[in-house]
């Protein structure tokens, strides 16, 4: 991995609000969310103004490539990270997406210790897993329950189309 480009991982602010709606809503990013569907403008203001996730944008050569947020959430009385990652363009390579998981994870080492991570990944989306699998997530059974939990923090993720993954 070519360190010499400039990379840089920097939280995100209302000044991103369209952007991200229109990362979100790329075709590409669409088919592996647990919410398929377009979301409206209107929808996407009203849900940022509310929503409590932290937000981080990773830039590349002054491009950005790819947003990074990660939420605390508390289920059943227990503290769990969840998270996600999509690409703002085609020009997010792999080694990028590993770059910000990877910086996520240690970030959340430091701010967030012994929460344990919960995630939903797409069964069709073998790069997702095999990453996260490197990573050291590994799939939840049913009668785990951190199962539940996931399930309560990703109602939209059908076992049928998602793999559920814990990380601890």
């Amino acid at each position: 991995y070519n360190h010499s480009k400039k990379i840089a991982i920097e939280a995100i602010d209302d000044s991103h609000v369209n952007k991200y709606l229109d990362a979100r809503n790329r075709g590409s990013n669409l088919s592996n969310m647990t919410e398929i569907e377009k979301v409206s403008r209107i929808s996407h203001y009203i849900w940022w103004l509310k929503n409590e996730r932290s937000s981080f944008i990773l830039k590349k050569n002054h491009n950005n490539l790819l947003y990074i947020w990660h939420q605390l959430k508390t289920v059943n009385e227990v503290q769990v990270l969840i998270g996600g990652w999509f690409p703002i363009s085609e020009n997010c390579s792999s080694l990028d997406v590993n770059y910000a998981l990877n910086w996520q994870l240690e970030y959340s080492s430091i701010h967030f210790p012994n929460i344990p991570w919960v995630a939903v990944i797409k069964k069709t989306n073998k790069f997702v897993k095999l990453l996260n699998q490197r990573f050291g997530f590994k799939i939840i059974r049913e009668d785990d329950k951190f199962f539940v939990i996931t399930n309560k923090c990703f109602p939209s993720a059908q076992t049928s189309d998602f793999d559920y993954f814990l990380k601890k």
